[in-house]
């Protein structure tokens, strides 16, 4: 059984996933861009838009979560 996650663990475990999900979609956009899919393309565009939009939030709560340990550790 897998020992809880700090918050500081959960929110860098987040930005991981993320980046492999974006990194993912934009293999699948290359994809349809070369395979010359101009509606799928569009739509892979936009859910790698959304993706991105979600991985700088994830990114925001990494820093916030990093401050707080910082500050914790040094109370």
């Amino acid at each position: 059984m897998r020992e809880a996650e700090t918050p500081l663990e959960t929110a860098r475990r987040h930005v991981a996933e993320g980046e492999a999900r974006c990194a993912r979609q934009a293999e699948i956009l290359r994809e349809m861009i070369t395979d010359d899919h101009p509606q799928a393309a569009e739509m892979a565009r936009r859910v790698l838009a959304n993706l991105e939009n979600t991985l700088e939030t994830s990114r925001e709560h990494l820093r916030l979560e990093e401050t707080e340990a910082a500050r914790a550790a040094g109370a």
